[in-house]
């Protein structure tokens, strides 16, 4: 009967025994600790850090011998469109704010003949582009995982 009274702050639930007046007050709010986890999107800049590191990812692989088949007759707003689909994927597959809307990997790849050995000169590619733009060890091992996650699904077993 005669012990404190305690109020509770109805929004944010604090409690006092000193009064609604007290619930507030800089000194009681303790700072708490959050751990804030940034996507791999944030961590890698956004959009146009992933369009930059995907740009020159792709004119490495046009201008390589061994991929110049795959996109052979494409014409220019096919390789935009190609370009773009490539640049959601990896947005969205970051956790970025991105809707990739194309097809699944499987069927984008299958019937291309992507082999074992262009696998490998794709991964050295994939590996240099974001070592160009200086991103973190833990975030280009983080992409390279990922993409290493799809090899199932885009090379052909021949």
């Amino acid at each position: 009967m005669g012990g404190p009274s305690i109020y509770t702050c109805t929004p944010c639930r604090r409690r006092s025994d000193k009064g609604p007046e007290d619930y507030h007050k800089p000194e009681r709010i303790k700072k708490e600790k959050r751990i804030e986890t940034k996507s791999l999107y944030e961590r890698l800049g956004g959009y146009d850090a992933i369009a930059a590191i995907t740009d020159d990812l792709l004119a490495w692989l046009l201008n390589d011998p061994q991929f110049v088949v795959f996109w052979k007759g494409h014409s220019e707003n096919s390789l935009r469109r190609d370009r773009q689909l490539v640049v959601n994927f990896m947005c969205e597959a970051a956790g970025g704010p991105v809707f990739y809307t194309g097809r699944d990997m499987q069927t984008s790849h299958k019937g291309l003949g992507i082999n074992a050995s262009d696998w490998e000169v794709f991964m050295r590619h994939a590996a240099a582009a974001p070592e160009k733009f200086a991103v973190p060890s833990p975030e280009r091992d983080e992409v390279l995982a990922f993409l290493t996650s799809l090899q199932g699904d885009i090379v052909e077993r021949v």
